[in-house]
């Protein structure tokens, strides 16, 4: 807890929440100790089944489309003048896109090259949807935005498609983890009501 305070504002810390370092250890001590019975007690939930996928995939996202896609790099400039600069230097290769990008972006995917991931129309702010009108490798002209102007470079396309099991795993299973580790904390919360009953006390 110490790091990364500047030395002696850890203890006026702890004067200003009257604390002290012993009942400081003692409640860090008595939170860690929760976590750790909560984590155990939720790991007790049964693992989640093939079928049960297939079941929660069949009710919810059979019928349904994954929506065309794009995945995209960008630059974001702060400046027209500059972007037109950076935009020249990509067109006479001069300099490759994500060299570009961790050279000049002021975005905080700069240094990942620019790389945005996939994403469909309306993920993004819309002066993103012109990624969707680009070719495959090719790069757009300065977009501007509230946020600067952007050079953007589609890398692939995917157009829509049915929904799979496959490509919903992840997130099916995310989701029924989700649901059954809430029961299992509302039947822990029930044993615990019952093995400590509280009264209420009406007049404090």
């Amino acid at each position: 807890r110490v790091d990364g305070y500047p030395p002696g504002t850890f203890q006026r810390l702890l004067n200003a929440e009257q604390l002290t370092l012993a009942e400081l250890r003692a409640k860090v001590k008595r939170r860690l100790t929760q976590d750790a019975f909560l984590r155990a007690r939720l790991a007790e939930a049964t693992p989640i089944t093939d079928a049960e996928l297939q079941a929660r995939f069949d009710a919810t996202l059979k019928d349904k489309k994954v929506p065309e896609q794009v995945r995209a790099r960008q630059i974001l400039i702060k400046t027209s003048e500059e972007a037109v600069h950076v935009l020249d230097e990509l067109r006479t290769r001069k300099i490759a896109f994500e060299a570009a990008a961790q050279k000049y972006s002021a975005a905080p995917d700069a240094q990942d090259g620019g790389d945005l991931g996939w994403f469909a129309r309306g993920d993004m702010p819309d002066a993103f949807d012109v990624c969707f009108n680009l070719e495959k490798n090719t790069i757009s002209d300065p977009v501007g935005s509230s946020y600067g102007f952007h050079i953007f470079q589609v890398v692939d396309h995917r157009d829509e498609r049915p929904e799979t099991l496959d490509g919903a795993r992840a997130r099916l299973e995310e989701e029924l983890v989700r649901e059954r580790q809430s029961e299992q904390l509302a039947r822990l919360l029930g044993e615990l009501r019952t093995a400590t009953p509280a009264k209420v006390n009406a007049e404090v």
